[in-house]
């Protein structure tokens, strides 16, 4: 829960300072750090899938593993209790990016 919490402040804190008028190296620096959360959260849902589904069955283990989020959320469907928490992982994650989307559309609307 707490890297959740730093992360969502990332994301604040860069929505904030390019609502001021930060940019610059900062702006890019931002950015990059925004997605690179990003990217580190959809990671650790993609290992929680892969591990979750060789506690299942080995196919699942290996579907997750090299079909990627489309058999994650399969396996989330069919094996829910298993499937819960790398799915919850990978929906914040995507609900993450989406904010940093909006956020940098915003900005250029506003700019």
């Amino acid at each position: 829960m707490s890297g959740a919490c730093v992360i969502a402040s990332m994301v604040f804190f860069f929505i904030w300072g390019m609502a001021s008028g930060i940019s610059g190296s900062f702006g890019v620096l931002a950015v990059l750090a925004c997605f690179s959360a990003v990217k580190v959260i959809l990671f650790v849902s993609t290992i929680a899938f892969i591990v979750q589904g060789f506690k299942v069955h080995w196919g699942w283990g290996l579907a997750n593993m090299f079909l990627g989020p489309l058999a994650g959320m399969v396996f989330f469907f069919n094996h829910r209790p298993e499937g819960r928490v790398p799915f919850y992982v990978l929906v914040h994650g995507i609900i993450l990016f989406l904010v940093m989307v909006m956020g940098l559309l915003i900005y250029q609307a506003a700019a």
